[in-house]
């Protein structure tokens, strides 16, 4: 493999890293407000970490017409993983904040405007 093609495989292994994955999920809920995804979450709580959920479409009404259109498998965040995730990483946020003796308040400007040169 050339030097080219290892940086371009490299960069699509990157790509596939659930950081990166998990800030295109939360772009695509928060600024295009697309629906989660098809993934249903588990029944039980046993299911606690991202996984893959095979996803199929149906066609017809009964059961002699019967048959699946579309199959995938989606990446599946359940609410539990999310949920530990945020409240491991505000906790890891606010040590880090006490262990150099700073407040976060001190970087947000005071006002009613998003833009903080406004408020001054």
């Amino acid at each position: 493999m050339t030097l080219f093609q290892n940086s371009v495989l490299l960069n699509y292994l990157e790509q596939l890293q659930h950081k990166n994955l998990l800030w295109l999920y939360r772009n695509s809920i928060v600024h295009e407000f697309r629906i989660p995804g098809s993934g249903q979450e588990p029944i039980s709580s046993m299911i606690e970490n991202p996984c893959y959920q095979a996803i199929s479409t149906f066609s017809g009404n009964n059961s002699k017409d019967f048959k699946i259109v579309h199959r995938n498998f989606e990446l599946h965040y359940p609410i539990s993983f999310l949920k530990k995730m945020c409240q491991e990483s505000l906790q890891s946020i606010a040590q880090e904040y006490r262990d150099k003796g700073k407040s976060p308040f001190t970087v947000y400007s005071e006002g009613e405007y998003w833009i903080p040169n406004f408020n001054e």
